[in-house]
């Protein structure tokens, strides 16, 4: 029987792997994991073998934008792209991590409401549920305490008191600990209020409205007007049912984040070393081969610190690394001498956590607004 090409109808040969006109994969439709992940590999990824075989050069500085720029192309992939790949693999071990370990608590400051770590034995994604029965012991409490004296007797008092010791005085004590920043806080109970910032913006909640209520009752009830009030209302109790997903997106963002950085910082690469005559792109590919080796040497040690138990170590011998190689790698990039290479590092690298700071903050307001 006569086959044909599903894609553009031409006749196929006899065993034919591949269609001879068009070249897609000849196949009766179904397409196995196998294939799929195939595809996901090569043409998303796009990353060959030869590619891994000198991944280990990113460590020394400097050394593939030396071999890029001196025609030796072939053999890395495509700056932009390898930079994605790799922090695409150390956010996925960063999320993995969090969803395995990572413990969320609360503060509450003068600037308003934040999500921080959290060393607890609550795990963080009951926030909410707890939240929610402390509200309803609670209003179960006023409500008892608002009766009239003949139906306050002893005995209905020990009923409820007995049910609050049942429920661990109705989740007031592990709320308490999430929300202290004390480990040994079982005893402390959760604020009266909380505060919502964003910049010039604070709202101060009531814990039992938080969690009895929803955002358009809430907006309605303390009678906010304006859209930024509006929409940190909002945003304020979705990060409070959902902590754990507002962090894992503000990491995700940290990739774009970086990217603008790298590009903002290009430029600064280009004022400092303008007598060289180089062009804007050389810095750009430049600050993305470090950030990638960057990053590649942070998801390593991660993966090795949380399978042994060098942990202290490790991270002192990445910190260490990480200061001198940006050093080393601008010296023998632009080739300068070390008075000039000192001066220079020192300037870029306040430069660059200014604009680390402006544009990490930034993209925290985005990412609160659109989550």
């Amino acid at each position: 029987m006569k086959k044909y090409c599903q894609n553009c109808y031409h006749p196929l040969t006899y065993k034919a792997k591949f269609c001879a006109h068009c070249g897609q994969k000849a196949t009766d439709g179904k397409i196995p994991v196998s294939d799929l992940m195939q595809q996901l590999w090569f043409r998303v990824l796009h990353l060959e073998s030869r590619s891994f075989r000198v991944l280990w050069r990113l460590f020394i500085p400097g050394q593939v934008s030396l071999d890029y720029f001196s025609g030796k192309r072939k053999r890395y992939p495509p700056p932009v792209q390898f930079f994605f790949v790799i922090m695409f693999f150390f956010l996925l071990l960063v999320n993995h991590l969090i969803g395995d370990t990572g413990h969320i608590g609360f503060r509450e400051s003068e600037e308003g409401f934040r999500i921080a770590s959290n060393d607890t034995i609550t795990p963080p994604a009951d926030l909410y549920r707890l939240g929610q029965r402390y509200a309803q012991i609670q209003r179960l409490r006023y409500t008892f305490d608002s009766l009239p004296p003949e139906y306050r007797t002893p005995e209905v008092r020990a009923a409820l008191d007995s049910l609050f010791r049942r429920t661990g005085d109705g989740g007031s004590q592990a709320l308490g600990a999430i929300f202290s920043a004390d480990r040994d806080s079982l005893a402390i109970r959760p604020p009266d209020s909380l505060s919502f910032s964003l910049g010039i913006r604070h709202l101060k909640v009531s814990v039992m409205d938080l969690f009895e209520h929803d955002a358009d009752y809430l907006i309605q009830k303390y009678q906010l007007t304006h859209w930024a009030d509006k929409m940190l209302m909002r945003q304020g109790i979705k990060s409070v049912k959902e902590p754990k997903t507002l962090i894992k997106t503000y990491i995700g963002s940290l990739a774009w984040t970086l990217l603008v950085l790298v590009a903002l910082m290009a430029g600064v690469l280009t004022l400092l070393y303008i007598r060289q005559g180089r062009y804007y792109v050389e810095h750009f590919i430049f600050l993305l081969h470090e950030h990638t080796a960057i990053f590649l040497l942070l998801t390593l040690t991660m993966l090795l610190a949380n399978i042994t138990r060098l942990d202290p170590y490790i991270w002192g011998l990445v910190l260490c690394w990480l200061l001198i190689a940006p050093v080393l790698a601008m010296k023998r990039f632009y080739r300068q001498n070390w008075q000039l290479t000192m001066l220079k590092s020192t300037i870029f690298s306040v430069v660059y956590a200014i604009g680390f700071l402006f544009l990490f903050i930034g993209g925290i307001v985005v990412v609160f607004i659109l989550f």
